[in-house]
């Protein structure tokens, strides 16, 4: 598939405050929405901007209530098969693609979009809770709450020599 738009659900796995380890004392919270690009299916970088923006750049391709279903089912998956046996941050990859001609080539008009809510699940820190931190923190310091969605977190790849180096950048 081709993917229109490349998204992500965050989520943080917790026990409870209290040293009873039964499966009722651990919990998942959700953190917020990451919007990413990729080139050649390389992380490039992330749109910079709040939960509710981004949660509304989404909604122009999946309804609200769709997007709130599988957040909840998604909680109750991490809850019942990840909390308790692991305890740290989530990151569920989704996208929206094209549907395809019987021929097996994309459609022009794109009038079929599909929804996958699970292309893959990171029990790490992703680059999209990230990027979620970077606006969440430091929003007024990079000018991101009047410019929401026109800066961007990215990845920069420089070989020096042998040696790859990485650094990132706040960008336009």
């Amino acid at each position: 598939y081709t993917p229109l738009m490349e998204f992500a659900m965050l989520f943080r796995c917790r026990a409870a405050e209290s040293d009873s380890c039964t499966a009722e004392s651990y919990g998942v919270e959700f953190v917020g929405y990451s919007l990413f690009y990729t080139q050649n299916g390389a992380y490039r970088g992330n749109i910079l901007g709040s939960n509710g923006y981004l949660e509304g750049v989404i909604s122009k391709y999946v309804p609200p209530v769709v997007l709130q279903r599988t957040k909840v089912k998604l909680m109750e998956f991490l809850k019942e098969n990840v909390c308790g046996r692991y305890e740290g941050y989530v990151g569920v990859d989704q996208f929206v693609c094209c549907g395809y001609t019987d021929a097996g080539t994309a459609s022009s008009a794109c009038a079929n979009l599909y929804y996958n809510p699970v292309v893959e699940i990171n029990l790490r820190l992703t680059m999209g809770l990230i990027a979620r931190n970077i606006y969440d923190k430091f929003a007024d310091i990079y000018d991101l709450k009047g410019n929401e969605g026109k800066k961007c977190f990215e990845i920069c790849r420089d070989k020096k020599g042998e040696k790859m180096v990485y650094s990132y950048r706040i960008a336009d």
